[in-house]
């Protein structure tokens, strides 16, 4: 039900909080969810050192609605989101490497689309395309040839641990 200041002793503010409120439960409704174990294989990441940062398209308040709501603000202490404009990705990458005190060698970013690739090779930073959801668009992946290609979530962590061994992600 919508808010009537005349129908409620409560001040309008209140009103206003409780659609802010409404609206963010709706937004994080309409985010996919994280695939099962996301939050601990982020916890075992920065275990092992390795520091993240979030870069996505999303507006800002979308971006923090769907990490608060699924519980994983924390491991994103830098996030850096779209712009109404667009085509700012390589940007806000270039600006999560400096906010991280990183250069893009030592990095790799993880996209899930072929235009993810397209914006790594303009930094340049090397990337792994996510090719495990059901909607990946796996063959305009393998297209792009990215860096490294998984199809398989599960298989994230090793790859972690492999590669933060020999080449200090």
């Amino acid at each position: 039900p919508g808010c009537s200041t005349a129908a409620t002793p409560r001040p309008a503010t209140n009103c206003s909080t409780n659609s802010r409120s409404s609206a963010r439960r709706a937004e994080a409704d309409r985010a996919p969810a994280p695939f099962p174990g996301t939050a601990e294989l982020l916890s075992t990441l920065r275990n092992l050192g390795i520091r993240l940062a979030m870069v996505t398209g999303k507006r800002l308040e979308s971006a923090e609605i769907s990490l608060q709501f699924f519980h994983l603000s924390e491991f994103f202490p830098i996030l850096e989101t779209g712009s109404p404009e667009g085509g700012v990705k390589p940007d806000r990458i270039k600006r999560a490497l400096s906010r991280l005190n990183a250069v893009a060698s030592e990095a790799i970013y993880i996209g899930d689309a072929p235009t993810d690739v397209d914006a790594c090779r303009s930094v340049p930073i090397r990337i792994l395309s996510a090719g495990w959801a059901a909607e990946a668009d796996i063959k305009g992946l393998r297209e792009k040839k990215p860096d490294f290609l998984l199809t398989r979530f599960e298989d994230l962590e090793r790859f972690f641990r492999e590669h933060h061994e020999n080449e200090g992600l």
